[in-house]
Parts: C-alpha cells; sequence; structure tokens
C-alpha cells in the first residue's frame, strides 16, 4: 500500500510492501511507481529504504529513465553496488520507501 502527491514536477511517494509468499522470479528486483520518471536519464533519487527483515542491510533506488518503476540496488560489504534479485527475498521480506523523483 502507499501514496502519492504530484507538485510541480515532482512525485513524492511513501509505500509498504510486504512479501507473504514471493514463488519464484528472475532478474532484478522492481517496484512500481505511480508515474513515469523524466525521460532524460536514469539516476538514483531521493528515497529512505527501511528493511524490517529479509536481505541486507544498505539499498538505493534507482529510477528508470522514462518508466514508472525503479530497480532495487543493495550496498554490498565490499563498496559495491549489486541488483537485488529474488533469490535475495524471503516470504517475510519487507520494505518501506518515501521518497520524491522528477517527471
Amino acid at each position: 500500500n502507499g501514496a502519492y502527491t504530484i507538485i510541480g514536477n515532482r512525485c513524492f511517494f511513501q509505500l509498504r510492501m510486504v512479501l507473504t509468499a514471493k514463488g519464484t522470479g528472475t532478474g532484478t528486483f522492481r517496484i512500481s511507481l505511480p508515474v513515469a520518471l523524466n525521460a532524460v536519464e536514469a539516476v538514483p533519487f531521493a528515497c529512505a529504504i527501511s528493511v524490517l527483515n529479509g536481505i541486507g542491510t544498505s539499498y538505493t533506488a534507482l529510477g528508470v529513465a522514462g518508466q514508472a518503476y525503479c530497480q532495487i540496488w543493495e550496498h554490498a560489504d565490499n563498496a559495491t553496488i549489486v541488483n537485488e534479485t529474488e533469490s535475495n527475498l524471503t516470504n517475510t521480506s519487507s520494505f518501506f520507501i518515501s521518497g520524491n523523483y522528477l517527471i
């Protein structure tokens, strides 16, 4: 569940996601956004991500230019950033995300 507000050319949002039966999947972990990002470039946008349980500890949401979704990236211990995938999630992973981005 979540909510969003558009002010000018920015979308402000907050969401909560709780997995209960993730099943199987492939590829990058994506979260749908209320409206598409600006089509100019893909950039990390201002957000806060809290994980109640499930996967690592520090994350970035990377908006995809012109698309209405973001990809979740984890900051690994060795200072690299890696894509989160289905294999990193559990049936009890919970996310709280709030932020804003250019539309």
